[in-house]
């Protein structure tokens, strides 16, 4: 099995919270998440590619747009038709197990913010 540790804060002061995450999974379904979470690149790096304005697309209240107006772009089609299924397999695959531990935000902030200065920072600065 691997694990993995994350957090998660929200500074505002009326919801003001910490909690942090264990992630235990098999080799495997890691190895899956690491090449899912590179395969997720393609969705930033695809948005140049537009799709073209003659190919036209009718919904399904009858009205006709062009491909660019109804989907943008190659990574917005990427992003639905190939990353997302594959996150949301790898996300909820049930040979993984996630834990949650519910700190507060003070907590988290003492256990990560060394590691994470600038993000604390740049928190409590918004």
């Amino acid at each position: 099995m691997i694990t993995s540790w994350s957090y998660g804060v929200n500074p505002l002061p009326q919801f003001r919270h910490g909690t942090l995450y264990l992630r235990e999974e098999p080799w495997w379904l890691a190895l899956c998440g690491w090449a899912i979470d590179k395969i997720g690149y393609g969705c930033r790096m695809l948005h140049w590619i537009k799709m073209p304005t003659f190919l036209k697309h009718t919904d399904e209240d009858g009205e006709v747009m062009s491909w660019r107006d109804y989907y943008g772009d190659f990574g917005q089609i990427y992003h639905c038709r190939v990353f997302a299924p594959l996150f949301y397999w790898h996300e909820g695959n049930k040979k993984a197990k996630e834990y949650r531990i519910e700190l507060g935000y003070d907590k988290v902030k003492e256990l990560f913010g060394v590691r994470d200065a600038k993000f604390f920072s740049e928190q409590e600065k918004d």
